[in-house]
């Protein structure tokens, strides 16, 4: 089950020529490659939303019908040199007692 995803609009010439090979192999998303490869990157909060998560890019399952999905979109640098805008979407879970299993809302008691 997915837990969050991340969408990327990346100009791959600005990036070093392994992680551009990376990416487009697609295993690893760009913060992961960029830290992985040692380099100075730094990633600005240009916009913050919340939405319903039904309004999200994928399904998250495990998510109940009325929980909130937070949407942050960020400016990539590598160097001071802009190379990306991601999108993450994360949903934002109610606090849960440290015993309760996280289970697909489905399979949740009372749904």
């Amino acid at each position: 089950l997915p837990v969050a995803t991340s969408w990327s609009l990346v100009v791959p010439w600005r990036l070093p020529d392994p992680v551009a090979a990376a990416l487009r192999v697609g295993g690893e998303p760009l913060d992961r490659l960029l830290t992985g490869a040692g380099l100075g990157w730094t990633a600005t909060p240009l916009e913050t939303e919340t939405a319903p998560v039904a309004e999200a890019s994928i399904a998250f399952p495990w998510a109940a019908a009325g929980d909130p999905v937070v949407e942050q979109a960020r400016l990539v640098r590598l160097d001071g040199r802009p190379v990306a805008v991601v999108l993450d979407e994360v949903p934002f879970l109610p606090p849960r007692e440290p015993d309760e299993p996280l289970l697909p809302a489905s399979r949740r008691p009372g749904s």
